[in-house]
């Protein structure tokens, strides 16, 4: 059988990774500035690893690592008042020279945020998710499609709920085993998709400002979307949410047979004071950022 691993660049020379941090908008270089550097290296199927190293940058914006041998290198970078930013990078030689870009932060305290990337759930919080449960017939064993129970997204409370009248986003029941793919918002809300292509590093750290317009009241899923905007049930506030790519596929017996319940989590932001503002600022462990999947 032949197995072909990534291969590494050779390790008699080091591995030169380098480049300037620089604010995103004036160019200017960041000094002080932390970045983190992993360095992914394959010594056989089994062994995939990286090896990491850190620096701060000089007056002029610039950071160095050197490596001994690898295949990939992941950088991110913050600053004070600066959002993080990251790249992925496949090496072609023993030189990789990378620039990259931070954002300022913007204050925006009024935001409330619920991350899947955090360690809720806390303080009896939980994840927020869509979700529906159908229960089996006791007789027949089967499943039971008339027995629906779904959980709705409440961004005004932060909440996960069984009342649709106070959710702000649900799913559309189905009638089969199987994911709902339509979403469902409140006659005076709404949604809008944002999709994979458009976001070049994280939803959390972009598309800071929801739009005024082209809200969905029904939306099927196509697996190209990494997240919405919605505009809540009041008509007037606005949330953010970002979709875990894992889905939520559970069977459980209970008293009377067994129920199966599927759904998606993700990570809500709302803005209650209806700017459609959704600026955020996230003191991140660089390393939790480039591998941690909830940040991508």
């Amino acid at each position: 059988m032949l197995v072909i691993l990534n291969s590494c660049i050779s390790e008699q020379q080091d591995i030169v990774v380098q480049g300037r941090i620089l604010d995103a908008k004036t160019d200017k270089p960041i000094s002080n500035a932390e970045v983190v550097a992993l360095c992914w290296y394959q010594n056989n199927l089994d062994d995939v690893s990286f090896k990491k190293q850190n620096t701060i940058t000089n007056s002029e914006g610039v950071y160095q690592f050197k490596f001994e041998d690898g295949y990939k290198i992941d950088i991110a970078s913050k600053a004070q008042n600066y959002i993080p930013s990251r790249t992925y990078n496949k090496l072609a030689n023993n030189e990789l020279t990378k620039d990259l870009k931070l954002n300022k932060s913007r204050k925006n305290k009024s935001l409330i945020v619920k991350l899947t990337a955090m360690n809720i759930p806390k303080d009896n919080e939980e994840t927020p998710y869509l979700r529906q449960r159908v229960y089996s017939n006791p007789e027949t064993k089967e499943l039971d499609f008339t027995t629906t129970e779904s959980w709705g997204y409440d961004f005004v409370n932060s909440k996960n709920t069984v009342i649709i009248d106070s959710a702000d986003i649900w799913l559309k029941s189905v009638s089969k085993e199987e994911h709902s793919t339509i979403l469902i918002t409140s006659n005076k809300g709404g949604l809008v998709p944002i999709y994979s292509s458009e976001i070049d590093n994280t939803l959390l750290f972009e598309k800071l400002e929801a739009p005024q317009e082209g809200y969905l009241t029904e939306y099927q899923l196509t697996g190209n979307e990494e997240g919405f905007f919605v505009r809540c049930r009041d008509g007037v506030t606005y949330g953010k949410l970002i979709m875990e790519k894992s889905k939520i596929d559970i069977s459980s017996p209970h008293a009377k047979g067994y129920f199966k319940e599927w759904g998606y989590n993700f990570s809500s932001l709302y803005q209650p004071d209806s700017s459609r503002r959704f600026d955020y600022y996230l003191n991140i462990d660089l390393e939790d950022f480039l591998v941690d999947y909830r940040y991508k």
